[in-house]
């Protein structure tokens, strides 16, 4: 796997692992919601309530989610969209990035299918 995937994958994980660890005591989760389609992509969401019991309490819905863009082109990458989103009070905004990750680093090979199956 390249530098810039692995960097890519593991800023992934931490942002996804760290939101539900910096919400603040006056928040309250509502909702998890973790969906992964191998192959075609994932996404991942908190639904929350911030600012519990003040005049500025709002629901809040963060995440992300990623997207293969097709099947592996000529030189064996695959093409990803990469969305981390936010929407509360001050409407929906989202970050998308287009990233190219080779075939061989998002797939399992036959060998370690059938090693895996035993």
């Amino acid at each position: 796997m390249s530098t810039a995937a692995r960097l890519i994958i593991l800023v992934l994980i931490a942002y996804t692992a760290m939101q539900p660890l910096t919400t603040n005591a006056d928040t309250k989760v509502l909702n998890i919601l973790s969906l992964n389609q191998p192959g075609s992509g994932s996404r991942y969401e908190v639904i929350s309530l911030e600012n519990v019991g003040t005049p500025d309490e709002e629901l809040v819905v963060k995440g992300n989610r990623t997207t293969e863009l097709g099947p592996p082109n000529s030189e064996g990458l695959i093409i990803m969209e990469i969305t981390e989103f936010t929407a509360d009070k001050t409407g929906y905004h989202a970050h998308t990035r287009i990233v190219a990750i080779p075939a061989a680093e998002t797939r399992l090979s036959p060998g370690a299918l059938m090693s895996a199956a035993g």
